[in-house]
């Protein structure tokens, strides 16, 4: 946490513009930064379940500075836990309205993937798919700090 709030100095960059059920989370996070901390101040863990309710982003365990492919956050409507899941799908507002996931900027095969090269692109079903253009980075990827595959695992807070 001390580290996260050194270089983000705020944290409005973790709420989406696509994300509308961030905004008033969001708000919050900003009232509240200077008070957050990686401590167990009882409650929600020194803030960050707080936290996580103004935020639109995701990270992956696999991120990796040595694999450019490498994903290193993505946004939150991704319906699995791991971005090589055959069955997982962008959650959309027009596809899956009720999900808790959901993105109110985003439709049926839409979301935002940041890689480890510090590329930033809108991303769609296929490119998580068996031959898509991450998994198939993640599975092929050598050499690194990681050894073997890279990790699909993605790392939520409370409510992402």
């Amino acid at each position: 946490m001390k580290a996260m709030k050194a270089e983000l100095v705020t944290p409005k960059i973790l709420a989406s513009p696509t994300d509308a059920t961030r905004a008033a989370g969001s708000e919050i996070a900003q009232e509240n930064w200077s008070r957050y901390n990686s401590h167990y101040t009882g409650g929600w863990w020194g803030g960050v379940g707080e936290l996580a309710r103004g935020s639109s982003y995701t990270l992956t365990r696999g991120a990796d500075t040595q694999r450019p492919a490498s994903i290193y956050a993505m946004t939150r409507n991704w319906t699995g836990n791991n971005t090589d899941q055959g069955n997982a799908v962008w959650a959309g507002s027009d596809s899956h309205a009720t999900h808790g996931r959901t993105m109110a900027g985003l439709t049926a095969s839409q979301g935002q993937v940041v890689s480890m090269d510090g590329g930033a692109k809108q991303s769609t079903n296929a490119d998580f798919q068996a031959n898509g253009t991450y998994t198939k980075a993640g599975r092929t990827a050598t050499g690194g700090v990681a050894t073997g595959r890279t990790d699909p695992y993605i790392i939520r807070g409370w409510g992402l």
